[in-house]
């Protein structure tokens, strides 16, 4: 196992598992989706921060990701 995240100079935390593609911009956002129909089901358990946002950027994944969820599942009709 590797002591850095692939593509990145990053350390691997072993400890804190990473769902997902390894992402080399930080602060980054990782979250699992799972289709049932035409709906998205969003997994709590497998989604993570890396990095730390600024106070003035930390709602903004808060007000963009439902909008995400909806513009995809309206892609899934």
């Amino acid at each position: 196992m590797s002591d850095t995240l692939p593509g990145t100079t990053h350390p691997d935390n072993n400890n804190r598992p990473w769902w997902g593609l390894p992402c080399t911009v930080m602060p980054c956002f990782g979250a699992r989706l799972v289709q049932e129909g035409n709906r998205l089901h969003y997994l709590a358990d497998r989604a993570g921060i890396r990095g730390r946002f600024r106070d003035a950027d930390a709602y903004h994944p808060d007000q963009a990701f439902p909008l995400l969820m909806k513009q995809l599942e309206l892609m899934l009709t």
